[in-house]
């Protein structure tokens, strides 16, 4: 699948995130997701940001997994660069997720959730957020210096959403909602 969101790194290349199903090449580089699962009703893709220089060289990529007991749809949703620092917000519906060593199961985040995290330009992943409860379908990202805020959409349920930081959205009717983070903080640090 193409790219859903692109932005200038600042240094001659670009950050690019999206979904994969199958392999996505990029020149001579090319980034397969870690389970694509096959059988009537399955519909999978792996979310991935990416680092790209001008020549098409990829420096560096990421992806996020779901289980193969669970599989959906991940993808990258918007990614955006202040100064040295990467931001990449994405919407997970597979069931249990996988980022790194840390693993996000279906009993404690549940079933659509954002992710939003934040890469040094080396690909280092500093920290991630991701949000508790089900229900929310990030849309669009904002960032500079020690501020990130998300837009996103409530599907609207009983089980509030939890931002990591006992901040809860909880309506009963579906809503749009806007998240800021002031400093980070406030965001759960990856091990």
């Amino acid at each position: 699948f193409p790219s859903h969101d692109i932005c200038e790194d600042g240094q001659g290349g670009v950050i690019i995130t999206g979904k994969v199903s199958g392999t996505l090449s990029y020149g001579n580089d090319s980034i397969t997701p870690f389970y694509t699962a096959t059988g009537m009703g399955f519909y999978t893709s792996d979310a991935f940001i990416a680092r790209v220089n001008s020549t098409g060289k990829t420096w560096w990529h990421r992806m996020g997994e779901y289980n193969e007991t669970a599989p959906g749809t991940d993808q990258g949703v918007d990614v955006k660069v202040v100064g040295d620092k990467v931001y990449w917000l994405a919407h997970v519906t597979g069931r249990n997720f996988q980022f790194g060593t840390n693993v996000y199961p279906l009993n404690q985040y549940g079933n659509n959730v954002a992710v939003l995290a934040e890469f040094a330009m080396d690909g280092t992943n500093n920290w991630i957020m991701v949000t508790k409860g089900g229900g929310c379908i990030p849309k669009f990202l904002a960032a500079q210096a020690n501020q990130v805020a998300f837009a996103g959409y409530s599907l609207g349920s009983s089980t509030a959403i939890n931002f990591g930081n006992s901040k809860t959205l909880s309506y009963s009717q579906a809503s749009h909602f806007v998240a800021k983070f002031n400093y980070v903080v406030n965001i759960n640090k990856t091990s």
